[in-house]
């Protein structure tokens, strides 16, 4: 099985495959949330682009490392993101 440790917790439900690696695939995410808190892009233009570089994200998994900007869409459709 292949995993590893996150935060003392194993992930097994690794996101990548042939063409994919976990740790791309993270610092993918992490250039988009920068980017976003930036107010260089938005969080849909962002999920956009990561789902189609990258389309094992769109697996529905215990750790899907979008969670994150999952709650800063959901903020951003809500008007809560990018209030001053």
């Amino acid at each position: 099985m292949s995993g590893y440790y996150r935060d003392g917790e194993w992930v097994s439900a690794v996101v990548g495959g042939p063409t994919e690696s976990t740790e791309e695939v993270e610092q993918a995410i992490a250039d988009a949330t920068h980017r976003i808190e930036s107010r260089e892009s938005t969080t849909r233009q962002e999920l956009k682009e990561l789902l189609a570089r990258y389309p094992s994200l769109k697996k529905d998994t215990p750790h899907n490392p979008l969670t994150p900007l999952m709650r800063m869409f959901a903020d951003e459709v809500m008007g809560v993101l990018y209030q001053e």
